[in-house]
């Protein structure tokens, strides 16, 4: 088994899940909608999602989930270029904003998410050099 550094796992990551993703495809919509990865706006349930962009359904009442989610994916692509990161992830890392982005996952989170997308079990070890 590979021992790789957190940073490294991210990157590969980032290099499998990023030509899932275009420019009106957030990380967050396409984990949802293909369940993988954390699943994005699926892991959330109504009112959780409602929770995390009250400022946008409080403005909208009635607002379906699916319209939403829609608005919901065009903020954190929006983030993401604001900010100039490569990937939705980063750009929540920064803002900390609906969730905390890479920082959300815990290192077994992290070799997990591998495991399912590249199919090889590694570990992750930030004393690794």
């Amino acid at each position: 088994m590979r021992t790789l550094t957190r940073g490294t796992v991210i990157d590969e990551l980032r290099d499998q899940l990023s030509p899932l993703t275009s420019e009106r495809h957030s990380m967050c919509e396409v984990a949802g909608k293909l369940g993988i990865f954390c699943h994005g706006f699926n892991r959330l349930s109504d009112s959780e999602l409602r929770e995390k962009f009250s400022w946008i359904s409080r403005m909208r009442h009635g607002i379906t989930r699916e319209k939403l989610e829609d608005l919901a994916n065009r903020y954190t692509l929006a983030r993401q270029e604001a900010l100039e990161v490569p990937f939705t992830c980063d750009a929540l890392t920064i803002d900390r904003d609906t969730c905390l982005g890479w920082d959300e996952f815990s290192d077994d989170d992290l070799a997990r998410f591998y495991k399912e997308l590249a199919g090889e079990e590694i570990a992750i070890d930030d004393a690794k050099s």
